[in-house]
């Protein structure tokens, strides 16, 4: 069991108002202290207290939040891989991949494959109705 004291209000609230900040913008870059100006804690009480309360560490907590934007805007298909790593701020394709891969397990590209339609047309029905098939689990649905 844990004997530590809980946070105090004002600490909880500084975390709350950093993690409100990260989930509103998870693509801005900005340092913990540019997120919420106004806190006046010691980073590392933030740090304990943030992890306390979200079970991960500030960076980690981004990195999440970041990528799943990313993966967010890679289902859309509007943009391509590189677009969504400048999006997300990362002037380095390969550090963008790095990271996608260190959250998800899967690089964005395996992602994409995944996960983007194959639109085809079928020789069985008299209509020639278009169908779509997801790549990763076979399913045919008709348009």
């Amino acid at each position: 069991m844990n004997n530590r004291p809980m946070p105090t209000n004002f600490i909880y609230n500084a975390v709350m108002a950093i993690i409100q900040s990260i989930d509103e913008k998870p693509l801005q870059r900005d340092a913990v202290k540019e997120l919420e100006p106004t806190i006046h804690i010691g980073r590392n009480q933030l740090q304990h207290t943030f992890k306390e309360i979200t079970g991960m560490t500030v960076r980690s907590y981004r990195l999440q939040k970041r990528m799943k934007a990313a993966k967010d805007m890679m289902a859309t298909g509007e943009y391509s891989i590189k677009q969504i790593a400048l999006e997300c701020g990362y002037k380095n394709q390969n550090n963008f991949t790095a990271d996608f891969k260190l959250v998800f397990k899967i690089s964005p590209s395996e992602w994409l494959e995944a996960h983007t339609p194959i639109l085809y047309v079928t020789m069985d029905d008299i209509e020639g109705a278009v169908f779509i098939r997801n790549r990763a689990n076979s399913v045919n649905q008709k348009l």
